[in-house]
This record gives structure tokens, C-alpha cells and sequence, in this order.
């Protein structure tokens, strides 16, 4: 099977040099895969890359610089072709890499309008999202009933982690991309239960125009300018957006009426498309590159084991619902009682046997974090001193 490989070039050494960003293999795509979800295919490869290392650049034949660009509206060649990602100095200045991790935390349950997940979310989030989106799934258009408020980048991520990579990507002089609450309606689309499920996982929402992309490349009748949000299913299962009646490629019912300052900004459905497209083609060595950046960006400390995530979103939920109940006079809430018992008898404390395991641990993390540690300044000191 013919297969279109994509490399990139990362900063892998001490020496301060402009040249010295070798090429990985970062992306490996079958053929037909490749050819499936643009009618300009070369032009969506350059998205993926683009997108998951967070820098915009060209796509060429050759590994030297400015040589062989791509002619984005020709076809694929039917055989095995390397192609290499080429980015400027400036470009690498503003690089923001993806993070391999981005899903992890999301949950996999069915029904995730539990008490407990409508208790971490927040008694807002699904109405806000709901209204913005008439409360019907942004892709079935399936009714509110069997639907749910979904969080583009998962809600155990927190605060700090949404305002760190929204900042690390805005393009927006004005900053009006940057999200600073994990809970914003900004961050959520409604969909069907079982699109939620796959949100990430098997599907995404590609928006356009975009730097790689205008609408056209999807729909060849359509202007190139208007603006467009494009379901894609990957790995088709029939008891997940069945492609039958939902096939991959429809346009996605986004509210054009709203302000355009209440839509997802368009960084946000990048982040989960890129999420889904390493996590389905990105090789190991890919993977394990960007995972230095992000562990230093993002898991200073660690990664928290599904215990530790748990509990620290239900903690922050309780003191943000304290806030508002405090600043609303308001008096105990029922909610916050039904979390407090949840919390105590489903994960306060972990057994002795998980303390034991989450301290091994967190001593391995920190000794890989303290051998990354060393590339990571490497690379931000590269990046900063091209």
C-alpha cells in the first residue's frame, strides 16, 4: 500500500545554530486516507503538519530549504512519496507544538450527564453551550434529550492548561482567541452522546479557511472565503455518527447568527483536530518529541494519575461554585452536597495499594523529567535565539 510520509524538523542540540533543526518522521498516511477528506489533498497534509507542530510552513519533495514546494492543487502520486515540512526562522519563533496528552482524562462513558459530570462541569456550561447551539447536536442534529454540552480540550485539563496553550497559539493581536475558563462556552460544542464519545477519538471539526485550507477545498461549490465547519470521521463504527446517515464531510451546523466572538475559536477545533491526527497517524518518534515540550509546558510536576485528575477538578469546581454562591448570597447548594458525598465515597481517598503505585509513580516521572529536562531548555533556548 503506497503511504505519504510527512517530516518535520525539531532543535535537538546545545549548539545555538539556525541550521540545526534535523528532519523526524512525524506523520505516516495511506494513500487513500490521504486522499480522502480535501479534493486539493496536498493541501490538507499541510494543514495536519501545520497544525500539530504549531507553525506555519510549506510542503516540498526535497529536505532543502525552499526546494521542490508542493503544487498544492495537483494530485497525489500513486506511490510512496516522503514529503518535508518547511518553516521560517520566524516560524519557529512562534512554534507551539501540539501536546501528545492533549485527550488524556476525556471521559469514555456513554451517559456523561451524570450527577457527578454535570457536577464537575458546572450548572452553566451545558445551558450556555446549548442556547449558543439550539440544543441540538452540531452534527446529527439530534434533539437535546440524547445530547450533551461536550468541552473541546477535556474539562480535567483545568484553567491554567486551556489559558497556557490558547496564549502559546493566538495569532490574534487583540488576544480574543484567548480562553482563560475551562468551563467558557468557548470551549464546547452540543453533541450526541455518541459523538462525544468520539470527539477526538475518532472524530473532529475542521474549520476553514485556514492557513493551509479555504472552503473550497472542501466543497468545490462553495466561495473560497466562507466560512465553514466540516465533520470528519475517522475509523468508522456504525454506532458513531453512522456514515450512512452522517457521512464524513457534511457540514457541521454551527450558529452563523450568534456573535462570532461566542464560537469556538478556531485554535480550539484545530488543538482537538490535531489531537486526533498524531494520535491516528503520528509516529513514536514524533510523540516522544513533542512530549518534551509538553511536559515542560504543561506537567511541570507530572502527570496526575485518574485519581489525582478527579480530585483535583472536583476540588477546583467546589471552590468556583463557592465563588459564585458567595458572591450571589446565595445558600448551600444541592449540587455541591451531592459532589461532597460523591467525593468522599467515590475517590477522596485512594486504597493504600493506588498511594503506593501513584508514588512509584511520580518518582519515574520525575526522574524522566529531570533527563528531558535538559532538551527542553535546549530547544526553547534555540527557538529563542534564532
Amino acid at each position: 500500500m503506497s503511504t505519504i510520509s510527512i517530516y518535520a524538523s525539531f532543535s535537538q542540540s546545545s549548539r545555538i545554530l539556525r541550521d540545526n533543526w534535523p528532519f523526524i518522521h512525524c506523520l505516516a498516511f495511506p494513500l487513500e486516507t490521504a486522499n480522502q477528506y480535501s479534493v486539493h489533498p496536498y493541501k490538507w497534509l499541510r494543514y495536519c503538519i501545520g497544525t500539530i507542530i504549531g507553525a506555519e510552513g510549506d510542503l516540498s519533495t526535497s529536505p532543502y530549504s525552499s526546494d521542490g514546494i508542493v503544487d498544492y492543487d495537483e494530485a497525489l502520486p500513486e506511490v510512496s512519496t516522503k514529503l518535508f515540512y518547511h518553516i521560517t526562522p520566524e516560524e519557529r519563533q512562534r512554534m507551539f507544538p501540539i501536546d501528545p496528552h492533549i485527550f488524556k482524562g476525556r471521559s469514555d462513558t456513554l451517559f456523561s450527564s451524570s450527577i457527578d459530570d454535570e457536577s464537575i462541569r458546572g450548572d452553566t456550561f451545558r445551558e450556555e453551550v446549548g442556547k449558543r447551539d439550539g440544543f441540538n447536536c452540531i452534527i446529527t442534529k439530534l434533539c437535546r434529550t440524547i445530547c450533551d454540552a461536550t468541552h473541546i480540550i477535556p474539562n480535567t485539563k483545568g484553567d491554567e492548561y486551556i489559558e497556557k496553550f490558547t496564549r502559546g497559539r493566538s495569532r490574534d493581536s487583540a488576544g480574543a482567541d484567548i480562553i482563560t475558563d475551562i468551563d467558557s462556552a468557548r470551549n464546547g460544542v452540543f453533541m450526541a452522546v455518541t459523538c462525544h464519545m468520539a470527539f477526538g477519538k475518532r472524530i473532529a471539526i475542521l474549520q476553514t479557511p485556514n492557513f493551509a485550507m479555504d472552503s473550497a477545498d472542501i466543497d468545490p461549490t462553495v466561495a473560497p472565503n466562507e466560512k465553514r465547519w466540516t465533520y470528519h470521521l475517522f475509523k468508522e463504527r456504525p454506532d458513531v455518527c453512522n456514515p450512512a446517515n452522517y457521512p464524513s464531510g457534511s457540514e457541521v451546523r454551527m450558529n452563523r447568527d450568534c456573535d462570532p466572538s461566542q464560537n469556538p475559536p478556531a485554535i480550539l477545533l484545530d488543538a482537538a483536530y490535531a489531537g486526533l491526527i498524531l494520535s491516528q497517524f503520528g509516529t513514536r518518534e514524533l510523540k516522544d518529541c513533542l512530549a518534551v515540550f509538553s511536559d515542560n509546558v504543561f506537567y511541570p510536576k507530572g502527570h496526575l494519575s485518574r485519581v489525582e485528575q478527579r480530585t483535583k477538578e472536583r476540588g477546583r469546581m467546589l471552590r468556583k461554585r463557592a465563588a459564585l454562591r458567595e458572591n450571589a448570597s446565595d445558600g448551600p447548594d444541592i449540587w455541591d452536597m451531592l459532589l461532597g458525598a460523591t467525593y468522599l465515597f467515590r475517590g477522596g481517598i485512594p486504597p493504600p495499594h493506588d498511594v503506593e503505585m501513584d508514588e512509584n509513580r511520580i518518582r519515574f516521572e520525575e526522574e524522566e523529567k529531570r533527563r528531558a529536562q535538559d532538551k527542553v531548555d535546549v530547544w526553547i533556548k534555540d527557538i529563542q535565539n534564532i
